[in-house]
């Protein structure tokens, strides 16, 4: 069946998708185009041919890029969810891709609608906001670095020199710029989450030294209050 007698049963379906927003393609069994609105024609550059049947994957891809695409197209059409799809020349360009099943005659088969969803913008936005946490992390590395060893050398010399609850104060100082520290490296393991380089380290800890340490924390900024802990 030529793609003109295909794109008059489908008619309907062309006028609807071209009143959509999102660029959107429809594909028969052999991944040949059956009809594509305007929005999918202009991302690609695809001008569509009502004469012959037209590969998708030559619209939508490089060569090298197809088998990759084509394994994407048939996981979210068996198994739903989306890809990252960027058209060819234009990798800036970012967006979501779901397929659905239609079928409308059955000559035709089962069809796959492919729908574009433009993530371009939150793709800028999630960049930047990564940019910015690995700033600020590395910006706040450096004086937390510098007060936690002061804090040391006070606490070292506080030892040998002032009373007791001066020792504590001094104590607390170091260990709360210690985490300070530890929470601006954490920082930067959330840039590296999304970045897709980071790798988890996982370590043995006691919990019941933690709560403890975070109860006798609590103690010396709310005085009124006081927390108990049975069992373990």
């Amino acid at each position: 069946m030529h793609l003109k007698t295909k794109v008059s049963q489908l008619a309907y379906y062309n006028e609807l998708a071209n009143a959509i927003g999102q660029p959107i393609v429809i594909l028969d069994k052999a991944y040949h185009i059956v009809t594509a609105n305007k929005n999918f024609c202009k991302i690609t550059g695809f001008q569509f041919d009502d004469k012959v049947d037209y590969d998708f994957f030559k619209a939508a891809c490089n060569s090298e890029e197809q088998a990759r695409l084509k394994a994407d197209i048939d996981h979210s059409f068996h198994a739903g969810g989306e890809f990252e799809y960027s058209p060819p020349g234009d990798p800036d360009r970012k967006f979501m891709l779901s397929v659905r099943s239609l079928k409308l005659h059955s000559s035709l088969g089962k069809l796959k609608v492919i729908c574009f969803r433009d993530i371009t913008l939150e793709k800028i936005g999630e960049e930047r906001r990564d940019d910015f946490i690995s700033v600020a992390s590395h910006e706040l590395k450096t004086p937390l670095a510098i007060i936690s060893a002061l804090s040391q050398i006070l606490e070292r010399e506080a030892v040998k020199f002032a009373p007791p609850e001066f020792r504590v104060y001094t104590s607390k100082i170091n260990t709360q710029s210690k985490r300070l520290l530890s929470l601006a490296s954490a920082l930067l393991d959330i840039s590296e989450i999304h970045t897709g380089r980071f790798t988890l380290k996982l370590k043995w800890f006691n919990i019941n030294d933690l709560i403890n340490d975070l109860i006798e924390d609590f103690s010396y900024t709310h005085q009124t209050h006081a927390i108990r802990i049975s069992g373990e």
